[in-house]
């Protein structure tokens, strides 16, 4: 028997379906009918990188291909951290980005709050936000074996009481009035219309749905003065990235850019913070 607590969140959640769905909607027909206007080939809503696709393909598929289980170290002010990889999970070892974001986080700014993260992989940055002071930290992965990977890391470092892996789809996992100071998502590099598969979608982001359900609904899911966390790849739309910001009310604040230390990711990468305007 539902309750009227699950059927007020069951509404809610069918409320963002219609309004995300609406929103691509949207923005599809605005940038396609701009290129088609202004006969901009290869432009429009999503852009394709083929080169880069395939490399990061060929990355993806070596980094399932070593022996398991493996392991990655994380350095963070002079400290290693060393955090289990099973197969089947996004591998830091390949996609270097993760290390270098996770040594320029804000820990000192997050300390004693609560943070959010969305696809965290092995765990890795929940781990380390845990290690420095973070209040609580929450995980949603749609991967189980990222889930299970995830939870092998926290009680490593011992750290069940303060940081919790939920299996889910981003906000739909979140519980009634749930909220937090900062909300992290490392979204995917690529643009694509279709994508199969949990480890595809660490890749690649189907309509850039990820992205815009990220930024549009994730300032309902924040503290007062809390922000969201995103690490981009330059190989999106970046104008489409500055019109849904702009659109849902909240600025861009670039905390550092990144050029790519390995042929196999992204020429570069963008770590922001953004924030409602009110």
């Amino acid at each position: 028997m539902k309750t009227e607590n699950n059927f007020n969140i069951e509404q809610q959640s069918n409320e963002e379906e219609r309004f995300i769905n609406e929103k691509i909607t949207w923005l599809k027909y605005v940038y396609n009918q701009e290129a088609r206007l202004n006969n901009l080939s290869g432009h429009g809503f999503g852009l394709r990188r083929p080169d880069y696709e395939r490399r990061s393909d060929d990355a993806f598929e070596e980094s399932q291909n070593i022996n398991f289980p493996a392991s990655t170290i994380f350095e963070l002010n002079g400290t290693n951290y060393t955090f289990e990889v099973d197969k089947g999970v996004f591998n830091p070892e390949f996609f270097s980005i993760s290390k270098r974001v996770a040594a320029d986080f804000p820990y000192q700014e997050l300390k004693d709050k609560s943070i959010l993260e969305f696809g965290p992989g092995i765990g890795a940055q929940m781990v380390l936000l845990g290690l420095n002071g973070a209040k609580k930290v929450v995980g949603i992965e749609s991967n189980t074996k990222s889930v299970e990977n995830s939870q092998k890391n926290i009680k490593k470092y011992n750290l069940e009481d303060t940081v919790e892996i939920r299996k889910g789809n981003m906000f739909s996992s979140l519980k009634e009035n749930e909220k937090f100071a900062s909300i992290y998502f490392h979204s995917p590099y690529f643009f694509k219309n279709e994508v199969n598969g949990d480890l595809n979608s660490a890749l690649y982001d189907q309509d850039y749905e990820a992205l815009i359900r990220f930024i549009y609904l994730g300032k309902k899911y924040l503290e007062p003065e809390g922000n969201l966390l995103l690490l981009y790849s330059d190989t999106i739309n970046m104008d489409l990235m500055s019109t849904i910001i702009k659109d849902a009310d909240m600025t861009e604040e670039i905390i550092k850019r990144y050029k790519s230390k390995s042929r196999m990711e992204p020429l570069g990468f963008i770590f922001s913070k953004i924030y409602p305007n009110n």
